[in-house]
Order: structure tokens, then sequence, then C-alpha cells
């Protein structure tokens, strides 16, 4: 069970980083376009 937890816990951090970034990349495109 707390291999389980642990690895519900790991997947939901790298979905939350991978959803960082791609908001950063989706807010930072268009400034550097209009640049």
């Amino acid at each position: 069970m707390k291999f389980t937890v642990k690895h519900l816990a790991m997947a939901g951090y790298l979905r939350s980083l991978i959803s960082l970034r791609l908001l950063m990349t989706s807010w930072l495109l268009p400034l550097e376009l209009s640049l």
C-alpha cells in the first residue's frame, strides 16, 4: 500500500510539473512571438 501511495504521489508530482511547464511555454510563446 505504501508503494501505491508513493507511486501515485510521484505520478501526480510529475503530472503537475509537466502541466506547469506546458502552461509556462503556452504563456511565454506569444510573448516571444510578439517581440
